[in-house]
């Protein structure tokens, strides 16, 4: 066995303790198209968290990835625009301003 760690039939992972280093390997030709996807789905002050936590969930999920069902960079770039989509509904969001306050708070004009 190499120290990849055993896979299934097909290229999945499957060793419970997945190899960090194998996992590097396997995810690092694609970061940069990762990172650029996050800043078009989100502020750009956040889309480095959004590829982390896509990173680590990808780590976390690695044993589910096929090879047979497609190549790794859709796979990876879902679990960005998941990440993302949790990040905005998830985000604060401004104070909504009614249309009697603006009124109220405009020129009285007279």
């Amino acid at each position: 066995m190499t120290g990849l760690g055993r896979h299934a039939p097909g290229g999945r992972h499957t060793s419970a303790a997945a190899d960090p280093g194998a996992f590097g390997t396997w995810v690092t030709p694609h970061v940069s198209a990762l990172s650029r996807y996050a800043h078009r789905l989100v502020p750009a002050d956040v889309a480095d968290d959004v590829v982390q936590e896509a990173l680590v969930r990808a780590w976390s999920r690695w044993s589910t990835y096929d090879p047979s069902r497609g190549a790794a960079a859709p796979w990876l770039l879902a679990i960005v625009a998941d990440q993302a989509r949790r990040h905005r509904t998830r985000a604060p969001q401004p104070p909504a301003v009614l249309a009697d306050d603006a009124a109220s708070t405009g020129p009285t004009g007279a």
